[in-house]
């Protein structure tokens, strides 16, 4: 018997939108082979369908690898209750793959693919996936009287543009029961490499699985953007010319007698004060930063806006460690893949003895950034690693871990947390099992991943706010394989994911309350959220939780910025209550610089 399905599509941090329709019609799958690990649920059994590929562990079908494999809410559903199904797809070929459907199929006892009956959660539109995207199949069904008890099975399938049906060998098994019996909550289960098991979400951050902490523990920091693409104004008082910076006594040289320069914007200065953390990628351009020795590196008398002499817009070590110190903030340093050792060793050394000394003060350090794909990142990785970016990553990024700790051991200094970040990719739990096989036993800290929500050019508080659970169960996938190998999750980017902004969209009231709930589904598997980013100074650049400093002040703009200003003083309770309106902003005490 048909029933409706209730569908819920959702993007992904780099996926497109759109998934709607209920229904699905039989067919007959054709395919290539498949190889590698994996087993079949035996529920029904696969007649006549294509086995996917398999690389390694990940399955591959029409073309797609399914980095998040097959994940349902529960393993056990009473009739009359609802289990929902997710999974993730992602292309990663140079080319668009488009897909006439995009389906999570479900086979009661007896049943079969081809045959049916086709008691599915999720019958998906056409879709077309851009290269290196990814895109969130999440569907859910209600279970009817009528429905047979005993073991179902779920899995993937999806339609090529021949309109050829490629299923997933993968099946995910669950047990419907009479209804009044036991529904088991909490993670479901996947067979083959690559499977993840994780808590359930529910809206308002409320969660039936794992937790770390909870409302308000996670603390939010943030990103800024390049000092190069528009926001100098924002963040500094003093001009960008050359010769004013030529003039400007930098801090922490050799020899000092005189007070170090204070060339930031007092605004600037106040609202990086809320945040817990300054993740300084952009700052430092790790994406293009070729720096290589010390001795060569940029200096702190050259202008980030000097494109002669800095045309990566690059700002220097020194005046990094100064805002860390003049805010109060941890600092969060991408470090050059093409550091030398030598460098490598300066630099630490150079943090840890000019942070100034506070409570609870930690460093992150990461190599490079998003080494899977960023171009120099990614390539000085395959260099380390054979030709295997993720080993090269792994290899990158221990070496210079070891260099950092070897330098703060020689500091003597122990107020200071050094945290180690291994990053990898949120909607790629294949990429964390690899990352976490090649990773020595205790060679990092935390995992880092950026939860992003929605694809569209501007992503509306509506947007938002229909997708943002989606990402939350992206995150939970993550958890579930960092916990037990003991490393802590965290958020190097993330959030809104609009490529334009203007202040139609961060001065948009109804985007205060989806935020808010977001961190609350975050804080229960991660233990820090840097926001990308904070400002754009109004160039209409995309991911801006506010256009221009100063704008929070008021109760009417940066509605982002307030929830994450809100969420670090505790504003919303960890009931999970969240207040319909942002709570005043109030200005801090900076810290006293004495150098």
């Amino acid at each position: 018997m048909r029933l409706t399905t209730s569908i819920a599509a959702a993007v992904l941090a780099l996926g497109p939108l759109g998934c709607s329709g209920t229904g699905s019609s039989p067919h007959t799958t054709t395919g290539g082979t498949g190889s590698g690990s994996g087993t079949t649920g035996a529920a029904g059994g696969s007649s006549g369908g294509s086995t996917g590929a398999v690389d390694g562990g990940v399955e591959t079908l029409a073309g797609l690898e399914i980095t998040v494999a097959l994940h349902l809410s529960a393993p056990t559903v009473a009739l009359g209750g609802t289990l929902t199904a997710t999974a993730t797809l992602f292309n990663a070929t140079s080319a668009p793959i488009t897909l006439m459907q995009a389906d999570i199929a479900g086979r009661p006892p007896g049943g079969s693919n081809n045959g049916g009956p086709f008691d599915d959660f999720l019958d998906g539109p056409s879709v077309t996936i851009q290269p290196q995207k990814g895109y969130l199949l999440n569907g859910s069904r209600t279970f009817a009287s009528t429905d047979p008890t005993g073991q179902w099975y779920a899995y993937v399938s999806l339609e090529d543009s021949n309109g050829t049906f490629h299923d997933s060998t993968r099946d995910v098994t669950f047990t419907v029961t009479a209804a009044g019996g036991t529904g088991t909550t909490g993670a479901g289960s996947t067979t083959g490499a690559g499977g993840s098991s994780g808590g359930a979400t529910s809206s308002g951050g409320s969660t039936s699985g794992g937790t770390v902490g909870g409302g308000g523990t996670m603390r939010a920091g943030t990103n800024n953007w390049n000092l190069g693409w528009g926001i100098y104004a924002n963040v500094f008082s003093a001009a960008g010319d050359s010769a004013t910076w030529a003039a400007l006594t930098p801090p922490f040289q050799p020899g000092q007698t005189a007070k170090a320069s204070v060339p930031w914007n007092p605004t600037f200065l106040q609202e990086m004060a809320h945040y817990d953390t300054i993740r300084y990628m952009d700052f430092v351009n790790a994406n293009s930063n070729t720096e290589t020795d010390w001795s060569t590196r940029i200096l702190p008398n050259v202008s980030p806006t000097d494109g002669t002499n800095n045309p990566n817009g690059i700002l220097a070590w020194e005046w990094i460690i100064d805002l860390a110190n003049r805010t109060g903030t941890n600092p969060w340093l991408n470090i050059p893949v093409e550091a030398t050792s030598g460098y490598l060793s300066s630099l630490a050394t150079l943090v840890f003895a000019n942070l100034t000394a506070r409570p609870g003060l930690t460093v992150y350090v990461e190599w490079g950034n998003e080494d899977w794909w960023e171009p120099l990142p990614n390539g000085v990785a395959k260099t380390l690693g054979g030709g295997d970016a993720t080993k090269g990553t792994v290899i990158g990024s221990t070496t210079m871990f070891q260099a950092f700790q070897t330098a703060l051991a020689a500091s003597g200094r122990t107020d200071i947390k050094l945290v180690r970040v291994l990053g990898g990719q949120c909607v790629n739990t294949y990429l964390t099992t690899q990352l976490l096989g090649d990773l020595p036993s205790g060679g990092a800290d935390v995992l880092a991943i950026a939860p992003y929500v929605g694809s569209e050019t501007t992503v509306t508080s509506a947007d938002f706010a229909s997708e943002f659970q989606a990402v939350v169960q992206q995150v939970a996938a993550q958890y579930a394989l960092t916990q037990p190998a003991g490393l802590g999750l965290v958020g190097y980017e993330g959030g809104q994911n609009s490529s334009s902004e203007t202040s139609a969209n961060t001065d948009d009231p109804a985007y205060y309350v989806p935020y808010a709930e977001f961190l609350q589904g975050l804080s229960q598997y991660m233990i820090l959220f840097n926001n990308y980013m904070h400002c754009n100074g109004g160039t209409t650049g995309g991911w801006a939780a506010e256009e221009n400093v100063g704008d929070v002040s008021s109760s009417s703009k940066a509605f982002r910025v307030h929830a994450l200003f809100d969420w670090n003083s505790g504003y919303i309770p960890a009931s999970g209550t969240v207040p319909s309106t942002p709570a005043a902003y109030t200005t801090v005490t900076l810290p006293t610089v004495s150098y």
